[in-house]
């Protein structure tokens, strides 16, 4: 049903009658990304959850220390369309920086992704990912932009790119026709957010506490 209301909503922005809605304003492009967000935050207050749902707002991706800057921590942030994040205080010698949050899982979400688009979230992606190796992040978008058949995004760090349409932007342009927005795609990219969210509530404990099973890093989500 919400998928439904989605796509009867996207199509009245769409139609010639509200052409004023260009696809690269902020009004258009919000539409998705608020689609996730609300369900987002609706899942976030039904299991009171000590997470935060946030949206196009800036995260931190990297965080260095200079003894020449006041606070000694020099964050480096990007912004991002949807993002579940934990609030935490984080200190240097007594100094504590505003606003700091962790990233549990986080994505790109626009009308489309053209090949430059990819590069920048591929770039962010790889740096968020050694600042804190547990984000899930994804990049979502209507239709895709680019040739398909020479590009491969398994070597990436983005942990998925979900096209909703299942349709290239020039092929819509042509025949002014949008294919529907799969609900599948929809739950599953759901259902990924809230596996990224459950897996952060239990902390993983010492490393010789999962050597009897032999899995070090993600085999072992209990301990």
């Amino acid at each position: 049903m919400a998928t439904a209301a989605l796509e009867t909503y996207l199509a009245l922005v769409m139609s010639s009658k509200n052409e004023i809605f260009k696809s690269q304003s902020d009004f258009r492009t919000s539409i998705v990304p608020e689609f996730f967000l609300r369900l987002l935050d609706g899942y976030i207050q039904c299991k009171s959850l000590p997470f935060t749902v946030i949206g196009q707002t800036s995260i931190p991706i990297d965080i260095a220390f200079d003894l020449k800057r006041e606070g000694l921590i020099v964050k480096k942030l990007q912004r991002v369309d949807v993002a579940v994040v934990k609030p935490v205080i984080l200190a240097v010698d007594g100094i504590a920086t505003t606003g700091f949050s962790i990233p549990l899982v986080a994505a790109e979400v626009k009308n489309y992704f053209d090949k430059n688009m990819i590069s920048g979230v591929e770039f962010s992606v790889a740096t968020l990912k050694s600042t804190f190796p547990h984000c899930a992040y994804f990049a979502i978008s209507e239709f895709a932009d680019f040739e398909l058949q020479s590009n491969s995004y398994a070597s990436s760090e983005i942990d998925e790119i979900y096209i909703l349409r299942k349709q290239k932007r020039a092929d819509f342009r042509k025949s002014d026709v949008a294919k529907p927005l799969d609900r599948d795609l929809i739950i599953e990219i759901l259902n990924r957010f809230f596996v990224g969210i459950e897996t952060h509530l239990a902390v993983h404990h010492n490393l010789k506490l999962r050597v009897p099973n032999g899995r070090l890093i993600r085999g072992n989500p209990t301990l």
